[in-house]
């Protein structure tokens, strides 16, 4: 179909209802765009979030958990740091549970963190199981060197009372044969019992502060045979045969042995001891496995929170061709809908301009050929005037009304030169028009949340609206004054035409002069009918109906 041929209304509304569609278009594609983004920025603010979040407080819940532990290992306000402990493993638990649920990383990249929490875990339960076992077997070893030292000093009096005795017979004559020896004995053996325990208790301590574990179990191991041959030596002098009474050591040994129950005692504080060193050393084995799977699990999360930053990067990224994306899919879009404004705005005023010109160039045609053939009916009139004196008024009449039509018709050039003002008027509105467009679709780009700038646009389109619309009326007030030039040409014509058969009844001399002044007149009704023609072409372009050439 050609557009030519369609009324310019059609053309118009065909202009402007692609340019809406277009305009939808872009909106829609803006509107996906944003829809885009925020599914990619709910994305980034929720489960990448979650996850980098997560494995950052669970890192620092596995950290809180190695000083809580420690301290408790310590025995430093053990019932707070208990209470810390759990708490700190609950928050870690919630947060491997919040970087499961964000379900940014895979279950193959959480396998390992999650093995490794396992494996810490485990650790730390048998860390703690083995620090009780180690504060109950310090306990029981306290309680059994308490014990065996009471027995201990009770010997040592026994023994020192040995001496004090030769002390209290000083005129006693004795010899090392003869209980001197067995006296040295009882006595020096208790001291050197009670040196050989201090010693050992000296190298435990040391043990459990951190010295070498070695040297000091090798001098445990040396203080206790110099104990055991110091105590068997006391106890050789048959001093200590006797039985424990009532009164020794609360009765809790009474009729017992005292050999009997220092060599127990003895044997017991040694079991003690060593479960408390076995215990210890336990503790420090699981320390030292906890410490190392703590790490462990430590460098699981963080490599977690690598992985959960990689993934906001990747999404920044998609967030940032997404930008792009959404932009492209609104310009291109917006160029099409400029261009396509752009086309109908030029087509829309070649289509009004063309008619108009065309009218324009009939209406100084016509009025050229009026102005001939009124000066040839001028002339005929002369010719007549001279015949005869009546005719000769009759031909003044005649001029008068030639003249009055002259007049007309030159106000219908003017007229049409007022026309063509007012298509460059519209011409000019048409420019405008286009600005305004081009305007508002940049403002319309800028809009984004808020649409101010394509409001004020658009009332400054409708103001050139209303300018349009006076200079359609201001086309109509001209078409009308043709309408009117034009008859009061024809009235003039037909005064014309009375004179003429006044002139005819007064000389047969005026036929002549009559008919060319009949044929003048036919002149001029055909300029007044190609005057009509153009006027209606105008008139149908402003009312926007289908305009036909006018030849």
């Amino acid at each position: 179909m050609n557009l030519d041929s369609l009324p310019l209304w059609k053309r118009m509304a065909a202009g402007y209802a692609v340019v809406g569609i277009l305009v939808v278009f872009c909106g829609a594609a803006g509107g996906a765009g944003i829809f885009w983004l925020g599914q990619m920025l709910t994305q980034l603010s929720g489960p990448a979030w979650n996850t980098a979040d997560g494995a950052m407080t669970a890192a620092i819940g596995i950290q809180a958990q190695i000083i809580a532990s420690s301290e408790i290992i310590h025995d430093v306000d053990v019932e707070r740091n208990q209470k810390r402990l759990t708490e700190q493993q609950k928050i870690t638990s919630e947060q491997i549970r919040r970087i499961e649920d964000a379900a940014i990383l895979t279950p193959i990249q959480l396998a390992p963190l999650n093995s490794s929490l396992q494996r810490y875990s485990t650790s730390l339960r048998e860390l703690l199981a083995s620090h009780q076992s180690y504060l109950t077997s310090k306990a029981a070893f306290k309680k059994q060197a308490e014990r065996f030292i009471t027995i201990s000093e009770l010997l040592e009096r026994i023994g020192d009372a040995q001496v004090d005795e030769m002390a209290a017979t000083p005129d006693k004559a004795v010899t090392w044969n003869t209980g001197l020896s067995r006296r040295w004995d009882a006595a020096d053996g208790g001291m050197e019992s009670s040196i050989g325990f201090l010693t050992q208790l000296f190298y435990l301590e040391q043990l459990t502060a951190g010295q070498d574990p070695v040297r000091c179990r090798k001098e445990i191991e040396n203080a206790r045979t110099f104990h055991r041959e110091a105590m068997e030596l006391m106890l050789a002098t048959g001093s200590f045969d006797a039985n424990f009474s009532a009164t020794d050591a609360d009765g809790e040994y009474e009729g017992r042995s005292m050999s009997e129950v220092c060599r127990s005692e003895f044997s017991s504080v040694c079991k003690t001891m060593d479960d408390y060193i076995a215990s210890f050393q336990k503790v420090q084995s699981a320390k030292g496995q906890y410490n190392s799977l703590a790490d462990a699990a430590v460098t699981a999360i963080e490599q977690i929170e690598v992985d959960a930053e990689q993934a906001v990067a990747s999404i920044i990224s998609s967030v940032a061709w997404a930008k792009i994306i959404a932009a492209m899919a609104i310009l291109i879009p917006l160029m099409a809908t400029i261009a396509v404004g752009v086309f109908a705005g030029l087509n829309g005023t070649k289509a009004v301009a063309r008619p108009i010109e065309a009218a324009v160039d009939i209406l100084r045609n016509t009025t050229g050929v009026a102005a001939s053939a009124i000066t040839q009916m001028t002339y005929s009139i002369s010719s007549i005037a001279r015949s005869t004196e009546r005719a000769a008024a009759v031909s003044r009449g005649a001029s008068e009304v030639a003249d009055r039509g002259r007049a007309s018709i030159t106000s219908l050039g003017n007229a049409a030169d007022q026309i063509d003002g007012v298509v460059a008027l519209i011409e000019s509105i048409a420019g405008k028009t286009n600005l305004l467009a081009l305007n508002a679709t940049i403002e319309a780009a800028r809009a984004g949340e808020s649409g101010k700038g394509f409001a004020v646009v658009a009332n400054e389109v409708k103001a050139l609206a209303r300018q349009t619309s006076d200079a359609t009326r201001e086309i109509r007030n001209r078409l009308d004054e043709m309408r009117q030039a034009t008859d009061t040409t024809v009235n003039d014509i037909g005064q014309i035409f009375h004179v003429i058969r006044e002139v005819d009844a007064v000389n047969q001399e005026i036929a002549r002069a009559a008919e060319e002044q009949s044929l003048a007149t036919g002149d001029i009704s055909r300029c007044v009918e190609a005057t009509t023609n153009a006027a209606e072409t105008v008139t149908n372009i402003v009312a926007g109906r289908s305009c036909t050439t006018v030849a």
